[in-house]
Order: C-alpha cells, then sequence, then structure tokens
C-alpha cells in the first residue's frame, strides 16, 4: 500500500483537536465524472479516471489563507465505461465546523453542484473557479510573513540546497538536524490545526522513532526538479519530473512506499519548509 499522504499528522504527530474557532473540511461527491479539486493551487483530490470517487478531507486549515482564496474544481470529463452509467455529476462543498459536529454539520462556505438543475448536462471540459473570503482565518505565523516567490535560477539552487539537508538528515537519522530544519512547520502546523504541541519531550521521542523508519531508506533526490508555485506565489510545490514526492523511501513488497510533500515558502529573506 502507497502512502501518499500530507504529513501533518503521522510525520508530525499533530492530532486535530478542534475548537470553538473551527476548523474547515472539503466534501465532494463524484458520480460518473472524472473531475478534480484544487485549493489555492493545492491539489486537494487528484482526478479518479474510474469515475466515482467521495471524500472528506479536514486538514484545510492548513491551506486557507488571509483573505481571498481560489477552489478550482476542473471536470475533465464524463465516464462512459461499463453497463448502467449514470449522468455525470458532482457535489463539492466546504464547510466551517466546531468541536463535535461532522464535517456536514458545520457552516457552508462553498457550495458547487453540477449540473445544477436535474435536466442539464454538463460540456466538457469545464473549469469552475469559486473566490471566496473566510470570517476565520486559521492561526498561522507563517501567511502575514511570507514573501512573495520569484523563481529564478538562485532560487531554486538554494531551495534544492534545503531539501538536499533535509534528505540527507532523515535518511542518515540525525534528530537535531532533522528538529532544527521542520521547527517552523511543525510549531505553524500544529497551531493552525488548532493542536498545539506542549510535550517537547514526547515530540522529539516521536521524531526518534520517525527517523528509524525513513534511516538509510530514502530514494536519491533526482537531478530534474519541478518548481510550482501555489498559494498566491508564497509557496513552491516540489517534486521530480513526473510529478512525484521527491522525499520518498524504496518500495517494498511488504509496505509500499512513504512520501512526504514539500513546501517551501521563504520569511526575512530565508528558506523554511513551511507546509
Amino acid at each position: 500500500m502507497k502512502l501518499k499522504s500530507i504529513f501533518l499528522i503521522s510525520f508530525l504527530f499533530v492530532n486535530p483537536i478542534f475548537s470553538e474557532e473551527g476548523y474547515y473540511s472539503l466534501s465532494y461527491k463524484m458520480n460518473s465524472i472524472v473531475a478534480s479539486i484544487e485549493l489555492n493551487g493545492i491539489v486537494l483530490t487528484e482526478a479518479s479516471q474510474d469515475g466515482f470517487k467521495s471524500g472528506v478531507s479536514t486538514d484545510l486549515n492548513l491551506w486557507i489563507m488571509p483573505g481571498e482564496n481560489i477552489l478550482k474544481i476542473k471536470l475533465l470529463k464524463a465516464y462512459q465505461k461499463g453497463k448502467n452509467i449514470s449522468e455525470p455529476k458532482i457535489e463539492t462543498y466546504i464547510r466551517l465546523g466546531q468541536a463535535g459536529q461532522t464535517s456536514e454539520e458545520g457552516k457552508e462556505i462553498v457550495k458547487f453542484i453540477a449540473p445544477e438543475l436535474e435536466q442539464e448536462k454538463i460540456i466538457f471540459p469545464i473549469e469552475k473557479e469559486i473566490r471566496f473570503t473566510p470570517d476565520f482565518a486559521p492561526p498561522s505565523a507563517f501567511w502575514n510573513q511570507a514573501e512573495e516567490i520569484s523563481l529564478d535560477e538562485i532560487s531554486k539552487k538554494e531551495i534544492t540546497k534545503l531539501i538536499q539537508s533535509l534528505h540527507t538528515a532523515a535518511n542518515s537519522g540525525n534528530k537535531k538536524i532533522f528538529l532544527s530544519l521542520i521547527e517552523f512547520k511543525m510549531r505553524d502546523l500544529t497551531k493552525a490545526m488548532l493542536s498545539p504541541v506542549d510535550d517537547k519531550t514526547s515530540d522529539e521521542k516521536a521524531t526518534g522513532e520517525f527517523l528509524k523508519m525513513l534511516k538509510g531508506k530514502l530514494v536519491k533526490i533526482p537531478n530534474k526538479l519541478s518548481f510550482r508555485l501555489v498559494a498566491n506565489g508564497k509557496l513552491v510545490y516540489v517534486v521530480d519530473d513526473k510529478g512525484n514526492d521527491i522525499i520518498r523511501t524504496k518500495a517494498s513488497k511488504d509496505d509500499g512506499s512513504f512520501s512526504v510533500p514539500i513546501y517551501v515558502g521563504k520569511i526575512n529573506g530565508k528558506w523554511i519548509l513551511a507546509r
């Protein structure tokens, strides 16, 4: 089983404890349609080629920014294989929930349904862009300090050097350097998810266990990297030339592989691992 997941929980040992401030969630249901959903350029769900997909993402607090946000829904094509295929349809919601509420019980922030009327049909391909400004911006030390990024060759080299340092620390099990590289990210993600980690000793112990799992198992960083600006130019998502995460373990028969998405930002002229 391939574990390609945002590492906010298993990597950063964060367990969301949702307070009265609330948490944002995305729920979606797709029938006989191939579609993808992005928030501020971050892919929340990739297009499923079998045409049927539903789910809930509860990590939107990491990606919701102060001010205007952009939800982009790409309706790529109808799914037409098999028998008794229904008409293409998609429902997408962003809601703000409170403690104890399910994703369906929160306050509706964004709603998108296509087609809107039963007798209508979707004309493919089409992109729907929905702009919204939330009343509550999840707490974060990043967004208001983050610089707008210009991706020149010098910037790419500096970002690559940062990622190589993370790779070396993780692959060698160097906990001190590893923690120093992810310190800002750990602190900010726990803040955004409303679940601050107070026990530093416990946190360091968990990090040590995680590094034992990774030590000596990481795939070499490829020579060709792709740098994608997201979040209004405040983050760079770094992948290989095939779109795969570059911090990942070697695949095994029993465990598959584990991958870590890398999002880099810049504060006060310094590159940091931000998400």
